[in-house]
């Protein structure tokens, strides 16, 4: 796996807007071959990633990504 942080960008969810990191994620097999390519949007604030891009820059790109996040019962 190949991870390259391409730039910061700001993330809606739910109410609140959280500032994300925009890395680029390259899955590759034992023969080096790549099996997937896409966008994780990290928050480090919240410590984990809000969504996921795929097929970014085309026609096809696509983002799927948390609706809420709430909190654990206590």
């Amino acid at each position: 796996m190949a991870l390259t942080v391409k730039g910061k960008e700001s993330y809606k969810l739910g109410d609140c807007t959280y500032n994300v990191l925009a890395v680029s994620e390259t899955i590759t097999g034992d023969s080096g071959a790549v099996i997937d390519t896409f966008t994780a949007l990290y928050s480090p604030d919240l410590q984990a990633v809000l969504a996921h891009r795929y097929d970014e820059g085309t026609s096809a790109q696509s983002e799927v990504g948390f609706q809420t996040i709430k909190p654990l019962a206590e």
